[in-house]
């Protein structure tokens, strides 16, 4: 595929172009070639806008999408896009299936072929530099303190002693800037 303007970029990966001009400023997507009328975008530009649509399904923020995409290469992110179109699409199932799914997934990655670095999998990827550690697959626990009307604070256990230490900090301050006990709710 040749270049494209605006105008077959946005059909072809169905969007605005006001929602590419946003993607560029927020670093979603590489600035394109050229200026004014002028302006081409090339196949590596709709292949990251059909990965953004794909993990956006996935219920990742853009923040998280533009720290994940940013170090691939064209050539990963069009993997990846063609990884996810041969994906066959699963049956709902319960919560408690997706949720296991998702965890099970988590920890995988597929090596590329040719490639010196591996090509991440669509599920690495969107498990990639998650703020939240992945729970162990055994069963976990969670427990809410409220500080105000509508401020609470959701903790899922065990935690390791360190997590457990910055959250007794947490605790602390909040208690001290809200002048409330945090008590757990179940």
């Amino acid at each position: 595929m040749g270049e494209l303007d605006i105008n077959e970029l946005c059909d072809r990966a169905d969007i605005t172009s006001r929602t590419v001009y946003f993607y560029v400023q927020q670093g979603l997507l590489p600035p394109a070639a050229g200026a004014g009328p002028a302006t081409r975008y090339t196949s590596g530009h709709l292949a990251r806008l059909k990965l953004i649509r794909l993990l956006q399904k996935q219920h990742l923020p853009l923040a998280e999408i533009a720290k994940r995409i940013r170090p691939l290469s064209d050539d990963q992110v069009e993997a990846l896009v063609a990884e996810a179109k041969t994906r066959r699409p699963e049956r709902p199932g319960s919560a408690l299936d997706y949720i296991r799914g998702v965890l099970s997934e988590s920890a995988t990655t597929k090596p590329a072929g040719n490639h010196t670095q591996p090509r991440p999998s669509m599920s690495a990827l969107a498990a990639a530099a998650s703020p939240m550690p992945v729970p162990p697959a055994g069963r976990s626990q969670w427990e809410r303190h409220t500080f105000a009307d509508g401020i609470e604070l959701h903790i899922r256990r065990p935690l390791s002693r360190v997590e457990q230490r910055q959250v007794d900090k947490l605790m602390a301050a909040a208690r001290q800037i809200f002048g409330a006990e945090g008590e757990e709710q179940p």
